[in-house]
């Protein structure tokens, strides 16, 4: 052969070597690279298709079930669902030895130059433990309210807290500045979720101090209706797993608990559901008090899900940033977005939580 044509040979099958090249890599070499500052982590895949803009050429970081895989000689085909139970494509040219169904895996990846295509272009993948469930369990609630369905939230397994995120700030409730991404904290008390969620804590004593609550953030708000909104507070609470106190503090930032609340954006009723989100929640009613506080329960429980494996402040303030300025925007500035809005707006319902949980806790002395 003629020396050229070798030198052809020898380069092309050196381009197909590394074009095949297998992405999968041991785990601690892929944890490394999963830490990596310049990694989107866990970014709701909806979020990615929608604003793609803000994605191309970043690297995202991926856990999911592998349900399916097709091999072929252009590579492998995973087909899954991520953590958050989307459905999702990876396409990993040269093929990717692991991901059986059934499997668990992280992977890293990039958008396809091709703005028509729905899936993801694998760099690298790992085999990980399934992410912890959260199960939520059925519970009789007060006020005959009966019980509200069981719902199975997930969140990826030792996720990392997100970079960026500034020290919490030790001298309490002060007003955060401007573009802070510092929220007030009582440590103690900024966790969103009862530490035995199984045995909620839900007594008569309760649905009074919730009712006085409602009646002193909208005074128009009359008897009959107020009840109802405090039971539905109750049901939908103990059914995400949150404390009722967190659930009620964040409806009153929201609307001041009144059901037909509208925003100049469009948002809609108690917790100013988007239009949205009441389809992705099956909301037929925005202003419907049980329609709109199961939709915006399931709204704000799915953020928890996403970081109950962080610390318990850092939890109760991403999940609520995600909930005021999406979680595009948290994944894009890696911890809460310098608006002063959504710091402002955490700041508030830090003082709304942390004064319920204080009264709870001087009523069950």
């Amino acid at each position: 052969m003629p020396p050229r044509r070798r030198l052809v040979c020898l380069a092309l099958l050196s381009f197909s070597a590394l074009a095949r090249a297998d992405i999968s890599m041991p785990f601690p070499q892929f944890e490394q690279r999963w830490r990596s500052t310049d990694v989107v982590r866990e970014p709701l895949w909806r979020d990615v298709l929608a604003g793609r803009e803000n994605y191309a050429g970043r690297l995202l970081g991926l856990t999911l079930k592998v349900n399916g895989r097709i091999d072929s000689q252009t590579g492998t085909h995973l087909l899954g669902a991520t953590s958050a139970g989307e459905p999702i494509e990876v396409q990993c040219a040269g093929g990717c030895r692991i991901g059986d169904p059934g499997q668990w895996l992280g992977v890293l990846g990039r958008l396809p130059e091709d703005a028509s295509g729905n899936w993801l272009v694998g760099a690298a993948a790992a085999r990980v433990a399934p992410p912890r469930p959260r199960t939520a369990t059925t519970n009789t609630v007060i006020g005959g309210g009966g019980t509200a369905p069981t719902q199975q939230n997930t969140a990826p397994a030792g996720t990392p807290p997100p970079s960026g995120m500034a020290p919490l700030n030790p001298q309490g409730y002060a007003e955060a500045p401007p573009g802070s991404n510092v929220a007030p904290l009582a440590p103690e008390q900024l966790h969103p979720q009862p530490a035995a969620p199984e045995q909620p804590r839900y007594d008569t004593t309760a649905l009074a101090r919730l009712e006085r609550f409602i009646s002193e953030r909208n005074p128009r708000i009359k008897a009959d209706e107020r009840r109802l909104i405090a039971i539905e507070v109750f049901r939908y609470s103990n059914w995400q797993q949150m404390r009722w106190e967190f659930f009620a503090a964040l409806l009153a930032a929201e609307s001041d608990f009144d059901r037909f609340c509208v925003s100049n954006k469009g948002a809609m009723g108690l917790g100013q559901l988007m239009p949205a989100n009441c389809a992705e929640f099956g909301v037929a009613d925005a202003f419907d008090i049980s329609q709109n506080l199961r939709g915006s329960a399931q709204h704000i429980g799915e953020f928890l899900a996403r970081y109950s494996a962080l610390d318990p402040t850092e939890q109760f303030k991403l999940a609520l940033a995600c909930y005021n300025a999406g979680p595009g925007a948290v994944s894009r500035y890696g911890g809460v977005p310098p608006y002063r809005e959504t710091v402002n707006y955490i700041v508030k319902i830090a003082r709304l939580y942390v004064r319920l949980c204080q009264e709870t806790a001087t009523a069950n002395r």
